[in-house]
């Protein structure tokens, strides 16, 4: 390739250089060269080396680079907070056995825990149970158990428990630690035990009638049950009606007494129940208990009658069942029923019935049939017609032939319906009462319309 040299003339700055013709001449020179070069270059195209050389010469503008000035800001990294110490409750023995108690008794017991974390522990509070008095303590001094208390990384605390049983057998109850450990935030601790009597006594429940000797009263038998003699000490009745033969000086393994019913004493009470109790020395069972009930001679089932939602266009039927407590059931029927089957035939009653009324008629007598030593009673009961009262009342009267009179009580309270339908007639009637008050006053002559 043939390099063809063109003589650069010096760029003048000044007038002389912004001469039109020189300018004009300049770029004639420039396309006879790339016209020429064209024709040489097989590929077409000119290098960009010979384009450079052919290129007029150009003062170079320098560009020099900006200074950027960057501050670069250390970022203090906070340290990780190291972990909460925590405290960790560990309680000795979730479990308080009293094992086998005495009645009456109060035994003692007491939990132990301690705090085991690496942080502070709070009993928040502690909860309780029925019959259990509870102290709650650190380093032998008691605090109160509502606002807990704190303890330090291996601090103790202790719950002391004092339990009442109240009844016979097996008792088992719960008692709540609360604390702030999250990972056993409520402690459960358990107390039991069980009430074993050392002694028994029979029977368990005595039952006086008015008219039997000695009230029928049955003999008592207290035996002990570990072997141990004990004595009586004394006794007590309701209304000083029965007396016992006791010697606090006399020791044995077992005892029978015979109480003296006082029939006269009895037959003036009017309380049909009581209680006898006998203090004794035996450290294995509380005083001996025994209730009694009075039978009365005659009793109706049910005591009575509760009606609810009643209509008085409506009838309420009902029955009613009178027994002779004092006779004796010789039949296989039980408990005064009705006898249904034809192969059974029941205890005729010993008594008359002389009357059976209701105060306010509300009752009525509609069918009567024999049961066991008594009778069985069918009525139809109507309510009264409602008015401003919502509820009402009567009362049933049976009067038995030589004996006393039964009352069983009617105690109804209306449906919703009929006290609207009363209170809507009771409105009206008001209305029309003070309507005819107008009217009347309309038609009373004036003191001028009065002759004189």
């Amino acid at each position: 390739m043939r390099s063809i040299g063109i003589a650069r003339s010096p760029i003048r700055k000044g007038p002389a250089s912004r001469d039109p013709l020189s300018l004009g001449w300049t770029v004639c020179g420039l396309l006879v060269v790339l016209a020429f070069l064209g024709c040489q270059t097989p590929a077409g195209t000119v290098e960009a080396d010979e384009l450079n050389a052919a290129a007029p010469a150009v003062s170079p503008i320098e560009v020099l680079p900006r200074e950027t000035s960057i501050k670069v800001q250390a970022v203090e990294t906070a340290p990780k907070p190291a972990a909460t110490a925590r405290g960790k409750i560990v309680v000795k023995s979730v479990l308080c056995d009293f094992g086998d108690v005495t009645p009456a008794a109060k035994p003692k017991g007491f939990f132990e825990f301690k705090n085991e974390g690496q942080g502070p522990l709070r009993i928040t509070r502690v909860q309780g149970c029925c019959g259990a008095v509870i102290k709650l303590s650190k380093n032998g001094q008691v605090v109160d158990a509502k606002k807990g208390l704190d303890l330090a990384p291996g601090e103790t605390g202790r719950l002391d428990v004092t339990y009442s049983f109240t009844y016979i057998g097996p008792m088992e109850k719960k008692i709540h630690l609360f604390t702030d450990d999250p990972d056993n935030k409520n402690v459960v601790l358990t107390i039991k035990g069980r009430v074993v009597r050392k002694l028994s006594w029979t029977p368990a429940r005595l039952r006086l009638y008015r008219d039997k000797e000695n009230a029928g009263c049955p003999s008592i038998t207290i035996k002990s049950l570990d072997g141990k003699p004990f004595a009586l000490n004394s006794f007590r009745v309701t209304g000083n009606c029965m007396s016992l033969d006791v010697d606090p000086n006399r020791e044995a393994t077992e005892f029978t007494l015979q109480p003296q019913v006082a029939i006269d004493v009895l037959q003036a009470m009017e309380m049909t129940k009581g209680r006898l109790t006998i203090e004794h020395t035996h450290p294995g069972s509380d005083a001996i208990s025994l209730n009694f009930d009075l039978i009365p001679r005659y009793v109706h089932l049910p005591a009575r009658y509760l009606l609810f939602n009643a209509d008085p266009a409506q009838k309420m039927k009902r029955q009613l069942i009178v027994l002779d407590n004092y006779a004796e059931d010789q039949s296989s029927a039980k408990g005064g029923g009705a006898i249904d089957s034809v192969n059974v035939t029941p205890v005729p009653p010993t008594f008359e019935l002389e009357s059976i009324t209701s105060e306010k008629g509300t009752a009525v007598l509609t069918k009567q049939e024999i049961v066991n030593n008594g009778y069985k009673l069918y009525f139809d009961i109507t309510p009264p017609k409602a008015g401003s009262e919502s509820r009402f009342q009567d009362e049933i009267v049976i009067r038995i032939k030589g004996g006393k009179e039964r009352r069983v009580a009617i105690q109804g309270s209306y449906s919703q319906r009929v006290l609207q339908e009363a209170q809507g007639v009771l409105q009206e009637a008001q209305r029309a009462l003070q309507e005819a008050r107008v009217l009347q006053e309309d038609r009373r002559p004036s003191v001028s319309q009065i002759p004189r």
